[in-house]
C-alpha cells in the first residue's frame, strides 16, 4: 500500500498533528505533497515529518493550474495506491485526475462556505470518501450537499513525540523575559479565527488581579501569512495593555511542541469559539492536564463539564477566568479533572484506535474505489467513534 497525502493551507495547521501520526505509525509506504507557500512546507518539517517524505509546490489558490500539474507529476513519479487530500485545493485536484485510484478527503473543522461549495462539487464529480473526526463537521458537510453514505466519522487523534526533551525551567529568560514564578496558564490553539487568544489573554488579565504572579504561555505557529500584521505580535501588545508587560510569553513552534509546553504548564485554557481542529486539546488530555474551555458543541464532543474539564459560556473571558481561578486554587480539583481527562483519552481517543480505523478505511476503499459499499470500521472503534456524550 502506497499512500500519497496532499495538504494545503485550507485544511488548518492542526491537520499536520494528525497526519504525522499516520506517517509515523501506519504500516504503509507514504509520501506528502505540500501545496502552498514555503511556510506550510516548513510547518510540515516542524511537525516532525521527514524531509525525504515531502514534496512541495508553491500554489496560490485552488484555481492555480500548477496545483493539478504538481499532483499529476507526483502521482506519476510516486505511483500511489491511494490518494488522500487534506484540504479543498487537494480535494479539487484529485477529483479532476484521470486515474482509477481510491480517493479520500480528510476534513477536520467545517470549511468556510466558499470552500464547502468547492468540496461538495469535487465529491459529486468523483468518487471521494470524506472522513472527519467531528459530528459538527459531518453535519455541516451533509448540509452542504455531500451524501452521508460518502462520509465516515473516525476518532480524533494526535501525535505526541515520546522523545522530546522537557522545556527548560527558565523558558521566559530563554525567550528574553524576566524569570517569574507560576502559576502558568497555557493558551492552546493555532492562530485561527476560531481560536480567540485575545479573550484568553483577557481572562488571564482578570486572573492576575487575584494571582499577581500568574502568566500565560502561547505557542506561535511561524507560518508565512498574507496579512500585514503578525497575530502573535498583536497578542503580545494586547497582553502589555493589561497592566502587566510580562503577562504573556510566546514560545516559537520551531523549538517547542504542544506537548512540551503543556507539560510545563499548570493549567490549559482553550479559548475556542467555533469549530476547528482540536489536536492541542487531545494533547492536553493525553498529558492529564486540567482544562478550562469555552463551551461549544464541538468541544463537548471531547470534554465533559465538571468531569474532564471546566466549561465556561463561549466568548466570555470573565467566566473563563472564574474557571481558571477554580483550577489554580484547588489542587485536588486539578488532579481529579486531569486524571479523568487522561483516562478518557486512553479509553476513547488513543492513537492505536485511530490507526486501526484508518487501516480499515484504506483496505476497504482499495477494493471498492467507486464507493459502491459503505465503509465499516472495526466493531469497537465504530462504536466509540459514533458514541454520544
Amino acid at each position: 500500500m502506497k499512500i500519497l497525502h496532499i495538504i494545503d493551507p485550507t485544511c488548518g495547521l492542526d491537520s499536520l498533528d494528525t497526519l504525522v501520526l499516520l506517517l509515523k505509525k501506519l504500516p504503509a509506504d507514504q509520501h506528502l505533497l505540500v501545496l502552498g507557500n514555503y511556510g506550510w512546507r516548513d510547518a510540515a518539517f516542524q511537525a516532525g515529518i521527514n524531509r525525504e517524505q515531502i514534496s512541495w509546490n508553491r500554489g496560490l489558490a485552488r484555481w492555480d493550474p500548477t496545483l493539478l500539474r504538481a499532483v499529476s507529476r507526483c502521482v506519476g513519479r510516486y505511483e500511489p495506491t491511494h490518494l488522500h487530500a487534506w484540504g479543498s485545493w487537494g480535494i479539487r485536484a484529485i477529483s479532476r485526475l484521470q486515474v482509477k485510484l481510491p480517493r479520500i478527503a480528510g476534513i477536520a473543522g467545517p470549511p468556510k462556505r466558499v470552500l464547502l461549495k468547492s468540496i461538495s462539487r469535487s465529491v459529486r464529480r468523483s468518487p471521494i470518501l470524506v472522513i472527519t473526526p467531528w459530528r459538527t463537521t459531518a453535519e455541516a458537510l451533509v448540509n452542504a450537499g455531500i451524501p452521508p453514505e460518502r462520509m465516515v466519522k473516525v476518532s480524533p487523534a494526535v501525535w505526541i513525540d515520546p522523545d522530546q526533551p522537557p522545556v527548560p525551567a527558565n523558558i521566559r529568560r530563554t525567550l528574553g523575559q524576566p524569570a517569574r514564578e507560576g502559576p502558568i496558564v497555557m493558551l492552546a490553539g493555532w492562530s485561527e479565527q476560531a481560536v480567540r487568544h485575545d479573550l484568553g489573554i483577557w481572562a488571564i488579565g482578570i486572573l492576575a488581579q487575584v494571582h499577581m504572579d500568574v502568566w500565560g504561555l502561547l505557542r506561535s505557529d511561524h507560518v508565512f501569512r498574507h496579512e500585514w500584521v503578525n497575530p502573535f505580535a498583536g497578542y503580545a501588545s494586547f497582553g502589555k495593555t493589561i497592566k502587566d508587560p510580562g503577562l504573556i510569553t510566546i514560545a516559537p513552534s520551531n523549538k517547542y511542541s504542544w506537548a512540551q509546553l503543556m507539560k510545563f504548564a499548570d493549567v490549559v485554557a482553550v479559548p475556542v469559539t467555533a469549530p476547528t481542529g482540536l489536536g492541542f486539546v487531545l494533547a492536553a488530555m493525553a498529558l492529564g492536564k486540567p482544562i478550562a474551555a469555552f463551551d461549544t458543541p464541538q468541544l463537548r464532543e471531547l470534554l465533559r463539564d465538571k468531569a474532564t474539564a471546566l466549561l465556561a459560556p463561549a466568548s466570555d473571558p470573565k467566566e473563563l477566568a472564574v474557571r481558571l481561578n477554580a483550577l489554580i486554587k484547588d489542587v485536588q480539583l486539578r488532579e481529579l479533572l486531569g486524571q479523568a481527562a487522561r483516562k478518557d483519552y486512553a479509553d476513547n481517543y488513543s492513537p492505536e484506535m485511530f490507526i486501526e480505523q484508518m487501516q480499515a478505511v484504506y483496505a476497504q476503499i482499495e477494493t471498492d474505489p467507486q464507493l459502491h459499499r459503505h465503509i465499516v470500521l472495526p466493531a469497537e472503534a465504530q462504536m466509540l467513534a459514533g458514541r454520544e456524550d
